[in-house]
């Protein structure tokens, strides 16, 4: 469970860095994206629910004008996948 809440911790740090990127990404779907018919997608599902406490301190180099901050990120991070 501690190796779920460090790499919850580590996609968090770079997501805060990506959003500092100046790269716009695509917002939409090409319109070569072809659909699966209907009666070719079968699936089964699962849910699974999982809150985890975090507090961890990280840095992001683009704030304060490019000269970089730490950020504390503290709480509670509920997934439900």
């Amino acid at each position: 469970m501690k190796l779920v809440t460090i790499l919850c911790a580590i996609l968090l740090v770079a997501l805060l860095i990506a959003g500092c990127s100046d790269q716009n990404a695509p917002t939409a779907l090409s319109e070569s994206t072809t659909a699966v018919p209907t009666s070719l997608a079968k699936a089964t599902t699962s849910t699974v629910n999982l809150t985890t406490s975090v507090d961890f301190v990280g840095f992001v180099p683009c704030a304060v004008g490019g000269a970089g901050e730490d950020v504390q990120v503290s709480g509670t991070v509920h997934r439900l996948i």
